[in-house]
């Protein structure tokens, strides 16, 4: 019970918690590294982006526009995991 839980509130962070290295944050927008570059002051004075030791930009997940279609196709597979996790706890 309490691993069905524990993986349900890692699902529901996923975004939140996973960074993007600024290749995959282009990648995943569509957006070009300057405009992210642009965003990068505020999303960091809010704790949505960081520099990591190696000096890379990172974003967080969360913040990151994702392009049309793979939104939607992601939030049905994200349903589908949600019950699939719902039903394994029954």
């Amino acid at each position: 019970l309490i691993d069905g839980l524990l993986d349900r509130v890692v699902m529901a962070a996923e975004d939140f918690i996973t960074w993007l290295d600024e290749p995959d944050a282009v990648t995943r927008s569509g957006h070009v590294a300057s405009w992210l570059r642009k965003q990068f002051p505020a999303w960091r004075s809010e704790g949505h982006a960081r520099t990591n030791e190696r000096g890379v930009r990172q974003y967080r997940k969360c913040i990151i526009p994702q392009r049309g279609h793979k939104r939607t196709a992601t939030e049905a597979g994200r349903r589908a995991g949600l019950e699939e996790a719902v039903r394994r706890t029954r």
